[in-house]
C-alpha cells in the first residue's frame, strides 16, 4: 500500500507528475493573449519590412485584392496579416512599434524556453530523488511512515512550508515585476 501511494504522490509520483505538466501547460498556454500570439507567430516567420509590406497590400489593392487574400481554411501568417483592413497610420506606427516588440516578445518567447528547459530538468531531479528513496524504503517501518505523515500534516497545517521562503524566492512575482516595469521607465 505503502509503494501504491508512492507510486501516485511520490516524488515522480503519476499524479504529481501528471499535475505538474498541466501546470506548466497552463502557465505557458496563458502567458501570452491571443492577439499577441498572432504577432509573435508573424514576427517568427516575417522580418518587420515584409509584414509591413503585406499590411499595406490590403490597404493599396483593398481587401478582396490582396494576393495574400486566402479562403479561411488556408490560414497562413500572410493572412493574419493582410486579411484587417489598416489605415495607413496604423501602419506608419507599427514601422516604430514593431522592432520594440520582436525584441520583447522574443524575450518572453526565450524565458518560455528556458521555463521548458526547467521543466524537463526539473521532472529529471524528481525522478532521481522518487529512484533513489524507492531502493531505501526497505530500511524504513511502518512506524517510520507514519511518523513523517504526522510531521508532514503538521508542517503543512502551520505554513511552515511557504515556497517562497521554502525555495528562498526572495520578493513577490508583482513587487520584481515593479521594479522591473520601473528600470526600463
Amino acid at each position: 500500500m505503502i509503494d501504491q501511494s508512492f507510486d501516485l504522490v511520490g516524488p515522480y509520483g503519476s499524479e504529481r507528475i501528471s499535475a505538474l505538466e498541466k501546470s506548466f501547460k497552463i502557465i505557458i498556454e496563458n502567458t501570452l493573449p491571443v492577439h499577441i500570439k498572432i504577432i509573435l507567430k508573424c514576427l517568427n516567420e516575417k522580418t518587420d519590412e515584409q509584414i509591413i509590406d503585406i499590411a499595406r497590400s490590403s490597404t493599396v489593392k483593398g481587401k478582396t485584392y490582396s494576393k495574400y487574400n486566402i479562403k479561411d481554411e488556408n490560414l497562413t501568417t500572410e493572412t493574419l496579416i493582410s486579411n484587417p483592413k489598416y489605415t495607413k497610420e496604423f501602419i506608419q506606427s507599427w514601422k516604430s512599434h514593431l522592432p520594440i516588440l520582436r525584441e520583447v516578445l522574443f524575450g518572453v518567447k526565450r524565458n518560455i524556453q528556458d521555463m521548458h528547459q526547467v521543466k524537463i530538468e526539473l521532472l529529471q531531479y524528481l525522478k532521481s530523488i522518487h529512484e533513489h528513496l524507492n531502493n531505501s524504503f526497505n530500511t524504513f517501518s511502518k512506524f517510520d511512515f507514519a511518523e513523517m505523515a504526522k510531521i508532514s500534516t503538521k508542517a503543512d497545517a502551520e505554513n511552515l512550508l511557504d515556497p517562497n521562503e521554502l525555495y528562498e524566492l526572495g520578493a513577490s512575482s508583482t513587487d520584481q515585476i515593479e521594479l522591473l516595469v520601473k528600470s526600463h521607465t
